[in-house]
Order: structure tokens, then sequence, then C-alpha cells
């Protein structure tokens, strides 16, 4: 554990979320919690864990709010196209 630190902080999940998001049809959008993403990261490999938490955790609802958003615009697309192809 760091000096001082608050123990480790998971980057790694906002990336993943953020790579969700891009294939969930959000695309340039899902550069903003890519990029909080990064600095999350380069705030932990320069030893400010409570920056990286802050960014971490902002990403990591950022991304959420829009991969859920996403996902509801697919399944209304979907339901959509049902509804209009049976008529």
């Amino acid at each position: 554990m760091t000096p001082g630190g608050g123990g480790d902080v998971n980057t790694t999940t906002p990336f993943i979320i953020g790579a969700l998001t891009f294939f969930c049809g959000c695309g340039i959008f899902a550069a903003i919690p890519l990029f909080l993403a990064y600095q999350a990261h380069q705030a932990k490999g320069q030893g400010d864990m409570a920056t990286a938490a802050a960014k971490a955790k902002t990403a990591t609802m950022v991304g959420g709010g829009m991969l859920g958003l996403g996902i509801l615009i697919i399944i209304a697309y979907v339901v959509l196209g049902i509804v209009g192809g049976s008529m």
C-alpha cells in the first residue's frame, strides 16, 4: 500500500464500461467516460489516489448511465421494428 493512500483504485472497470458504451451505440459520447478513466489511471500512476478514486467513480457513473441509455434505445428500436413490421 502506498504511504497515505486509501488502498488500490480500480481503473479497469471504467475502461471496460467506456468500451461497452462505445459498442452499444453511443459512439463519440463514449469518449467522455474513456477520458475520465484515462485521467484516473494517470492519477493512480502518480500516486494521487483521491483524484484517481473520484475520476474512476465519475467515469463509472457516466459510462453506466450512457450504457443504460444505449441499451434502452436498442430495445426501443427492436420493439418498434417488430410493431412496425407487423402492420
